[in-house]
C-alpha cells in the first residue's frame, strides 16, 4: 500500500481582510492552508477611528482568527512574525517569540501583511504624528487625545491650554474624514465632564495633500463631506501636496513635544494625528517587504484574475 501524497501547502501571511478572504476561498480545495500573523486576532480596520476616539473598545472590532476559521478543517493558524523569505527554497523564517525562530516551507505563498503609513523619508515624525492602521495605533491616539484634554484642564497657562486643545489630522481619505468628523461629536458628549475647559472649543484641523477630500469617490461625495466637516467646525486645508510635509517642523528640545505644522498660519498643537496618506504614502508592512523590496518596501506583482 502506498501512502497518499502530501497536499500542496499554501501559506498566507496576514490575518486581515485579504488573508482571511484567501483562506476562505481555499476551504474546499485539496490543500493545507497555514495563516501566520503576529497578532492572534483580526481587526475590522474601518472602525479603528472609533477606538481612537474612545467610542468603541478594541474588543468591539476584533475577533480571534482561530475562531473565524474554526470550521475550516484544512486551515491552521500560527501566532508568529515573518522575518524573512527565502524565495529560491520556498521557505519562511518566523520569529516565534521568546528567542525562538522557525522555518516553514511553502508550495504557494500569499502575502497579505497589510500596509503602513509612510512619512516620506522622515520617520522621525512618527513619534509626533502616529498613524492609524492597527489596534495599537488606535490606542496610542486615544491615549494622546484623552491626555490632551486632561492636561488642558490641569494647566493655568492660556497658551498651553490652547495648544492642548488643538488636534491636527493629516490625510483626507475615509479614515481621516471620519476621524476629524467624529472628534467634535465626542467632545460634545463629554462637555459636562470638565470644569475648567469647554471640550467643544477644541480646534480640529484636517490637512489633505490633494485638491479634494475622498479622492477615490465621486466629486459630489467629496463636496458633501467638506460641507459636513465645515458644519461641525472642522478646519479643512486642501491641496497641500507632498511639499506640505516638508513644512512639518519638529523643533525637538526647544519646544519639547510640540509639533508645528507650517501650512498658512502656524498651527501649534501637542497632538498631531496622522491616520493615513494617499497611495504614494502607503508602504507594505514590515518585515515581509524588507527582503522582497528593501528600498521602497513595494512589491511588484504579476496580477491576473483566474
Amino acid at each position: 500500500m502506498t501512502s497518499a501524497p502530501e497536499r500542496p501547502h499554501v501559506v498566507i501571511v496576514g490575518g486581515g481582510f485579504g488573508g482571511l478572504t484567501a483562506a476562505r476561498a481555499l476551504r474546499r480545495s485539496d490543500v493545507d492552508v497555514t495563516i501566520i500573523d503576529e497578532n492572534n486576532h483580526h481587526t475590522f480596520q474601518p472602525l479603528l477611528y472609533q477606538v481612537a476616539t474612545a467610542t468603541l473598545n478594541p474588543s468591539d472590532i476584533t475577533a480571534p482568527i482561530r475562531h473565524v476559521l474554526r470550521s475550516q478543517k484544512n486551515a491552521t493558524v500560527l501566532l508568529a512574525e515573518v522575518v524573512g523569505i527565502d524565495v529560491a527554497n520556498q521557505n519562511l523564517t518566523v520569529d516565534e517569540g521568546e528567542g525562538r525562530a522557525g522555518v516553514i516551507h511553502y508550495d504557494y505563498l500569499i502575502l497579505a501583511a497589510g500596509a503602513r503609513h509612510s512619512y516620506f523619508g522622515h520617520d522621525e515624525w512618527e513619534s509626533m504624528a502616529p498613524g492609524l492602521k492597527g489596534i495599537n495605533d488606535a490606542l496610542e491616539i486615544r491615549r494622546r487625545f484623552l491626555l490632551a484634554l486632561e492636561r488642558a484642564e490641569l494647566t493655568d497657562d492660556p497658551e498651553e491650554r490652547k495648544e492642548y486643545l488643538t488636534i491636527v489630522v493629516i490625510g483626507g481619505g475615509p479614515t481621516g474624514v471620519e476621524l476629524a468628523g467624529l472628534i467634535p461629536d465626542v467632545l460634545r458628549g463629554i462637555r459636562r465632564d470638565f470644569r475648567r475647559i469647554d471640550p467643544t472649543r477644541m480646534r480640529v484641523v484636517l490637512i489633505e495633500g490633494g485638491p479634494r477630500l475622498l479622492a477615490a469617490f465621486p466629486q459630489e461625495i467629496s463636496d458633501h463631506a467638506l460641507e459636513d466637516l465645515h458644519s461641525l467646525g472642522v478646519e479643512v486645508r486642501l491641496d497641500r501636496g507632498d511639499d506640505a510635509f516638508s513644512d512639518l517642523i519638529l523643533k525637538g528640545e526647544e519646544i519639547r513635544e510640540l509639533a508645528v505644522i507650517a501650512l498658512g498660519p502656524y498651527l501649534h498643537t501637542r497632538r498631531c494625528i496622522e491616520p493615513e496618506q494617499n497611495v504614494s504614502g502607503v508602504r507594505h508592512d514590515q518585515p515581509v517587504a524588507r527582503d522582497l523590496a528593501p528600498v521602497s518596501r513595494r512589491i511588484a506583482v504579476d496580477f491576473q484574475v483566474l
